[in-house]
């Protein structure tokens, strides 16, 4: 497989972002529902949030599932 430059840059840029104490995509599937409540609670976000938060920042994936995630459940 070939890859592009601009996959190879953004490969690079979510590995310099990445935290040693960063959760992996199961993690962030497990406390994405959390997250969502709280976020339309306007609560404060706690460690384990703001983890969810960061990895969203690196990972692609699981940004646009969130978005997908938050679009639904502002219609609902």
């Amino acid at each position: 497989m070939k890859y592009t430059l601009d996959q190879i840059r953004d490969l690079a840029q979510a590995t310099a972002e990445t935290r040693p104490d960063e959760i992996d995509c199961d993690e962030w599937l497990a406390r994405v529902a959390a997250y969502i409540e709280a976020q339309g609670a306007g609560a404060p976000l706690d460690p384990d949030m703001a983890a969810v938060e960061q990895h969203v920042r690196v990972c692609p994936d699981c940004r646009a599932e969130l978005e997908a995630l938050m679009r639904a459940t502002e219609e609902g």
